[in-house]
């Protein structure tokens, strides 16, 4: 899939733009439909997503209407808790990872 996104935006570089106006669009095309999550900034961090095992992650007192599994995807929805402040959490891995 990466490699796609490669081409494309070689081709999109030869059509007339700049390597850099092509990469600029297109990473907020993909930014915008959720295909690409940007890293963080900090050195020798990465991103845990991709390590999460969902089948044991779950939340306690989530509500029906704004549900755990909305943290769990790549979008603007959110989580809320249906009867206090705090989010009762469980959240497990496929692998060890340093938190």
């Amino acid at each position: 899939m990466i490699l796609k996104h490669y081409l494309k935006l070689h081709v999109e570089a030869s059509t007339g733009d700049s390597v850099a106006q092509a990469i600029e669009r297109r990473s907020g095309e993909l930014l915008a439909s959720g295909q690409m999550v940007m890293g963080p900034s900090v050195p020798g961090q990465s991103l845990l997503s991709g390590f999460l095992d969902k089948k044991t992650c779950e939340c306690l007192n989530d509500s029906t209407d704004h549900p755990f599994s909305n943290l769990l995807t790549m979008s603007d929805s959110y989580t809320e808790t249906d009867c206090d402040e705090q989010l009762l959490l469980t959240i497990g891995f496929n692998q060890v990872c340093l938190l």
